[in-house]
């Protein structure tokens, strides 16, 4: 969304910073408290005695709103527009407070309320709430104490209240939490409460300082828990005695803080003893040094890599992931990890592959040391156990309710998996997680519970990896490899058996080995690779050798590959190198010797492309044809032996991705079949030209909670790449903030951009959906106006974006839709919308480019993208024309006159006969802008200023910054020519470039005047589009323009449609023009005054007759 929503969403996932706090929260509906100077209050367990009367003026509201402020950075005093204070029915039927509006956590209609706290001090707060309608319990996650240096900022450094919770039955509800403002001090706990909506009630604010009494309860329990795992011929029995003895002499203290310590050292005596004695057989649960394990809180805080978090698991549906968290401190040793999931690879069928045995499960449970290979284990499939409960299909889970259902079930262990075998070297990390590459349409994946244990230091199996990696060394080294390859691997193999069968089974040595031996077998994989590819490509060429034509360059071919086979020493580049070559030797062999029927091939004319990658489609008849795609070369006549590739992308039709070119450069492009007998069939060839590659960047700004942060940053790195792969959008320079307060995220025209903390909004979909509200959808007036030259009627208007949607669609008559604030399809709007496809952000990014190529300024070009928009040939002669018949659109062309430009009546014989009339276009792909060259004289055209003859013509070889123009197509298509002999074209703006949304571009006046003024984007501004013809055209209409011009002539009528209206132009004097719908039925007639007519008509179809005299003309006309 590109603003704040006027509506508390009804579902967000929120994704919170964990936090150590020495506070705790509970909840329970009460009567009221009021809690004096040397009362004792227990919170959670832990007991504190107040020391303070209460820090909190007019904490009932007795005083109206009184000492209350506002979220806004000016902290201004609550005001009755945006709150009430109700005069009962509150704790004691007293008075109570009520935000009534919906708004964020920056906003007038929410509380920023700030108390002074002092460092080092402990404090105990309360609050009572309750839902004014909502008879059912919640927890309001936007209602939250904070504490903070600046009370009036919307920043929560550290949170002590998450989420404020609220009982059933409309009840008051009281909240306690207690803290200590250290570790760092703060100077301000705020009430931050936002998105109120008159949903909530709150009252009796209290906030008192205190001292936490000493937990001796909570110490005699570690006390029993330490002598009842105590055995005094255990490994470090003697330490925890010792640990034991020591804790029993605080049972007498009453400092808190010194119990604390107490406690923390027993605990730790007490894992440091079980540590000592672990051993398969009897684990040490360290399952506490994983953040958030099992998503308790519905939220996936501490994990890298997204996920919609529901029900205390996490799932992935129709989407790839890889969802992480890494952990350091962990002791060397060997550990098992356990982990409850399931993955359904399609759609629910029942069961029927599992139970064949076909299915294949794709997603893996994994564990990575940083001193081991990854270790890792497939899901379970779902099939895998039976579901009869709510929301099951098929008698399986099929609803994130009915896994936790099966999850929590107490006899089973249902879906648990278990890695065993992984082992970590002194000061080494691990990582833990699942992932899978895979996706369609059904495609599921739910996981939870990760629990990791820890197995002592019997290190046998790491022998045995590190046996069973030099095996696969050894087999490596007997291949055909080069020579550097191979010593290391015989290095790496020794090493390996030197770890593996020492004495004593050495940890680190072990992982030094594995790494060796790791890192040698994948060198030696990628040299045996290069070396079979190449033995490949000759035994294939060896046996298409024959004595048909070109036979004698394959066997050349063959003897220098079979010379690079032989040569143990060469290097990988020159094995690919010569892999390539021989292969293309046998293509062309296969080629010239071809046999059998040639395939019928068709290049679709349209195209879509990026700074590095383009997308073409074609169509194909023939028989035997094994292989389709693209072929292309920077020469004008591609073949199979220049570059091809056959790779399909989306679902629609023979659509093929040519990946690989380089940004700014002509290519030659055509699609083309092979038969099984090397019959090639070829389309015809079409130009494309790579666009420059974008510079678009982002910054991220501080503030962010280390989960958030990993993961917008990582969606916002992605979405950048989409932008700068796929448009050539300039210096867009975007500031990423993140807001605690925000549902979903938000960004503004410019390049401002916030996060919120929902995990589901921090992908890769949501950052481009934002991206592109800073180039204007939704936010610049031609979108959001209502109705403009680019959008009317909730359609945009624009060709170029439009015939990217139908081209990769696949499709003729698609429109792109939107509102106000966004468009559709493939705008990604909202995380329901994402399906986190490469196919879905390639053209939502294609169409930004679309949108800015139609006129939608992007905010660091101000104007619209230059793009190779007129499809043109080098050295081909060009003529231009006004599109307005009143200045010689059927009568007359442009011409250089004395360094000047002027429009001359000619015929099109004469105009093809005097190359003053003539032009070469010149377009340059870095800069995306065309030079015109007159053919007689050679001059340039080139801006000197605005206003007459502001456009004019310069002798100059080497174009300047002054001789480039920016062409930009009309939206609507206009007639030329007379007599019966019409030519149907499209009008270009010719415009020199600035950073302006009205740059100067050629004009005529209607006295055909040429002048350069300010750029208007209507339809009607038919002055300033000119016509583009080639000398073939000017043929196709030779007898249609006249040297005499006359009065206009029903063939020169133009009708176009604009935002609702009919507009008619150059028609005969008192001509009746009637308009009737499809089903027969009038809808305006009128006779004209003048030559111009214009009408208003709700959308469709229309058959507009214009009578004058004994002349008809028939147009139809489409209003949208």
């Amino acid at each position: 969304m590109n603003r704040p929503a006027n509506t508390l969403p009804s579902t967000i996932h929120k994704t919170l910073k964990r936090i150590t706090l020495t506070c705790l929260l509970v909840t329970s509906a009460l009567f009221s408290h009021a809690w004096q100077s040397g009362d004792t209050v227990t919170i959670n367990n832990k007991t504190y005695v107040v020391s303070s009367d209460n820090l909190i003026s007019n904490p009932g509201f007795e005083e109206g709103l009184t000492g209350w402020t506002d979220a806004t950075t000016s902290a201004a005093p609550l005001t009755s527009e945006k709150f009430t204070v109700q005069p009962t029915g509150g704790v004691d039927n007293s008075q109570y407070l009520v935000g009534t509006e919906n708004e964020n956590s920056s906003s007038s209609g929410s509380i920023g309320t700030g108390w002074s706290i002092g460092s080092g001090k402990t404090y105990v707060l309360s609050y009572y709430a309750k839902y004014q309608t909502v008879a059912t319990a919640g927890s309001e996650e936007f209602s939250k104490i904070s504490l903070t240096t600046n009370k009036k900022s919307s920043l929560e450094p550290k949170i002590v209240v998450n989420a404020t919770k609220i009982d059933a039955g409309n009840k008051w509800t009281l909240n306690t939490v207690g803290f200590t403002n250290s570790n760092p001090a703060y100077s301000y706990v705020v009430a931050r409460f936002r998105w109120l909506g008159g949903r909530l009630g709150f009252d009796q604010f209290s906030l008192h300082e205190a001292y936490e009494m000493p937990d001796i309860v909570g110490l005699q329990a570690i006390i029993a828990e330490a002598q009842a795992v105590y055995a005094d011929t255990a490994k470090g029995a003697a330490p925890l005695e010792a640990a034991i003895t020591q804790a029993q002499t605080y049972l007498t203290s009453q400092s808190s803080s010194d119990v604390v310590l107490a406690k923390s050292a027993l605990s730790k005596a007490i894992t440091d003893y079980k540590l000592l004695n672990a051993s398969s057989s009897n684990p040490v649960d360290l399952t506490a040094r994983l953040v958030n394990p099992g998503f308790d809180d519905n939220t996936i805080t501490g994990w890298t890599g997204g996920g919609t978090p529901g029900y205390h698991s996490v799932e992935f549906y129709q989407k790839t992931f890889n969802m992480y968290q890494t952990i350091g401190a962990l002791p060397a040793g060997k550990y098992t990890l356990k982990v409850r999931g399931f993955e359904r690879p399609k759609g629910n069928d029942g069961g029927a592959a599992y139970r064949a045995g076909t299915e294949t499960i794709y997603a893996r449970f994994y564990a990575k040391s940083s001193s081991f290979p990854e270790r890792n284990i497939a899901f379970p499939s779902i099939y895998k156990h039976r579901f009869t409960g709510t929301g099951q299909v098929n008698n399986y889970v099929n609803t994130m309710a009915g896994a936790e259902v099966m999850f929590n079930n107490p006899d089973s262990a249902y879906y648990v998996t278990a890695l065993t075998d992984i082992y970590l070297t002194e000061g080494a990390t691990l990582t833990v997680g699942a992932k899978s590459g895979f996706q369609q349409t059904g495609y599921w994946a739910l996981f939870d519970d990760f629990k990791l244990y820890y197995e002592g230091q019997d290190y046998t199996g790491a022998a045995t990896m590190v046996n069973e990696l030099v095996a696969e060394a050894k087999t490596l080294a007997a291949a055909h490899l080069q020579g550097s390859a191979l010593t290391a691997l015989s290095n790496a193999i020794a090493s390996g058996e030197q770890a593996a069968g020492a004495d004593t089974l050495v940890l680190k040595d072990l992982a030094m080995a594995s790494q060796a031996l790791t890192a040698a077998i994948e060198t030696g994989k990628t040299s045996v690779a290069a070396y079979t590819a190449l033995q490949t490509a000759l035994t294939a060429a060896q046996a298409a050798l024959g004595s048909g034509m070109g036979a004698d360059s394959l066997q050349a071919a063959i003897t220098i590959a079979q010379a690079m086979y032989n040569n143990l020493e060469a290097d990988l580049a020159s094995l690919a190198a010569a892999t390539t070559e021989v292969n293309k030797a046998v293509l062309a062999y296969r080629l010239a010797n071809a046999t059998g029927a040639v395939p019928t091939v068709t290049t679709t004319k349209q195209y879509a492309r990026g700074s590095s990658v383009a997308f073409l489609r074609g169509t194909f008849t023939g028989t035997g044809i094994v292989e389709r795609g693209i072929c292309w070369s920077t020469n004008p006549e591609p073949t199979l032996l220049d570059n091809s590739s056959s790779t399909r992308f989306g679902n629609t039709g023979y659509l093929f991705r040519v990946d690989g070119l380089q940004p700014s450069t002509v290519y030659y492009m055509r699609a083309y079949a092979l038969t099984s007998t090397y019959a090639v069939g070829y389309g015809d060839v079409i130009k494309v030209i790579t666009i420059p590659r974008g510079t678009t960047r982002y910054n991220m700004v501080s503030g962010f909670p280390e989960a958030d942060y990993t993961r917008v940053n990582a969606a916002m790195k992605s979405a950048v790449e989409y932008y700068n792969t796929y448009t050539s959008i300039k210096n867009l320079s975007l500031t990423v903030n993140y807001g605690s307060g925000t549902p979903t995220a938000e960004a503004s025209y410019g390049g401002w951009m916030r996060f919120g903390p929902s995990a589901s909004y921090q992908q890769i979909g949501t950052a481009l959906h934002e991206m592109a509200h800073t180039i204007g959808v939704g936010t610049h007036w031609y979108w959001y106006n209502g109705t403009t030259a680019l959008k009317a009627n909730g359609k945009w208007l624009g060709e170029r974006a439009t015939a990217v949607l139908n081209f990769m669609d696949g499709t003729t008559s698609a429109q792109i839709s939107g509102d106000n604030t966004h468009g559709w399809p493939y705008g990604i709007n909202g995380a329901h919308e994402d399906l986190g496809t490469d196919w879905l952000y390639t053209v939502n990014s294609l169409l930004m480019q679309g949108f800015g190529e139609d006129g939608l300024p992007t905010p660091s070009g101000k104007f619209t993208t230059p793009a190779y928009t007129f499809e043109h040939t080098d050295s081909v002669k060009y003529y231009l024309k006004s599109e307005d018949a009143r200045t010689g659109r059927d009568t007359a062309f442009i011409l250089e006159k004395s360094g000047s430009l002027s429009i001359q009546t000619l015929t099109a014989a004469q105009a093809a006969a005097n190359d003053t009339a003539a032009w070469y276009l010149t377009f340059n792909p870095v800069n995306c802008y065309y030079t015109l060259r007159n053919v007689a004289t050679g001059k340039l055209l080139t801006y000197v200023a605005t206003g007459i003859n502001g456009i004019r013509l310069v002798d100059r070889e080497t174009p300047a910054v002054s001789n480039y123009f920016q062409l930009m197509g009309a939206r609507i298509n206009t007639q030329v020519g007379t007599d019966g002999k019409k030519l149907t074209k499209k009008g270009y703006y010719i415009i020199y470039p600035s950073a302006s949304e009205t740059p100067n571009t050629l004009t005529t006046s209607t006295g055909k005047t040429l002048m350069a003024s300010a750029f208007d984007i209507s339809n009607a501004a038919t002055l300033q589009r000119w016509l583009i013809l080639s000398a073939d055209e000017l043929k196709a209409i030779d007898n249609s323009f006249t040297a005499n011009p006359s009065s206009p002539s029903m063939a020169s009528i133009i009708a176009y449609t604009e935002n609702g209206y009919l507009h008619m132009n150059n028609l005969p004097t008192s001509a009746t023009v009637t308009v009737h719908n499809l089903l027969g039925y009038v809808q305006s007639t009128q006779i004209t005054d003048g030559s111009s007519f214009s009408v208003a008509l709700p959308q469709g179809v229309y058959i507009v007759t214009v009578q004058s005299g004994s002349k008809r003309e028939r147009i139809k006309v489409l209003v949208q």
